[in-house]
């Protein structure tokens, strides 16, 4: 068995690696003093140690290497790195989301949160293993930089939050769509819409049925004061002696048509 050769094991490959410069000082420290601690190994599979076995690598030694019997081996990795790596609490608790995604059920109080009942003594808040498992759950490619030291879980959160804000507001945007405009709300559920598009075909008949409306209210107005006008017949010989004017007359008629479609469109409105 060619140890350098051992796949890792996926839990393990979660923690990241050490940077070059810190490989390097390991490196020399293990050809200077030789490797403290053994490489933990199941089934053919590196659970513990790539630091370790790379640090060997660049310095030229043989790491030895010990064989995990009985042991699960996700909690072994979880409670080897956590207890040995100087991470942050929202590293911490991204690497307790990542190896066990899922909440443990019955919970363990509010105050603190564990793994699981065989990592009983790796304990992270239950607060930042919530918002941990909430980042890996709707941005899961954020779950990494946290990881990596690149994002703080808190900023990560945020953008998560959204995320699953906008997703679980969707069914009662759609239900008040439905209730507004069962048309659009069919389209959606037919997948010929988005919901944002629906929403937004919602809001574009809503202002052109307001236009509409207040186009009436101009044609009405306007109707008033020709209605005042003609019945003041001292003026109405005038108005009519205006009108024979080409000029005045195409005015005219120009207004008294837009007149007519607004009251056709208002007739439709009542229909």
């Amino acid at each position: 068995m060619n140890v350098f050769d051992l796949p890792v094991h996926p839990a393990a490959a979660v923690f990241p690696m050490l940077p070059d410069d810190e490989l390097d000082e390991l490196a020399a420290d293990i050809k200077a003093n030789g490797l403290a601690h053994a490489l933990a190994v199941k089934d053919g599979v590196l659970i513990d140690g790539r630091n370790r076995r790379e640090a060997c690598r660049r310095a030229g030694v043989e790491p030895h290497v010990e064989e995990l019997n009985g042991v699960d081996p996700v909690a072994y990795v979880l409670s080897s790195n956590i207890a040995r790596r100087h991470l942050t609490k929202g590293q911490r608790a991204m690497s307790v989301a990542m190896l066990y995604p899922e909440a443990e059920k019955g919970g363990r109080g509010k105050r603190g949160a564990s793994a699981k009942s065989d990592t009983k003594n790796v304990r992270v808040s239950g607060q930042y293993l919530t918002e941990a498992r909430t980042v890996l759950h709707w941005v899961p490619e954020l779950a990494d930089r946290v990881m990596a030291g690149t994002k703080p879980l808190n900023e990560a959160y945020v953008e998560a939050q959204r995320l699953k804000d906008q997703a679980e507001s969707e069914p009662r945007r759609l239900e008040r769509l439905r209730e507004r405009a069962p048309d659009l709300a069919d389209l959606v559920d037919e997948s010929r819409m988005t919901l944002l598009e629906a929403e937004s075909a919602y809001q574009t008949r809503q202002e052109d049925q307001r236009r509409q409306r207040q186009a009436v209210l101009d044609t009405l107005d306007g109707l008033e004061r020709l209605i005042d006008v003609f019945a003041e017949g001292k003026r109405r010989a005038h108005i009519v002696e205006q009108l024979q004017q080409p000029e005045d007359h195409r005015r005219a008629q120009t207004i008294l048509q837009q007149w007519i479609a607004n009251l056709s469109a208002t007739l439709e409105l009542l229909r």
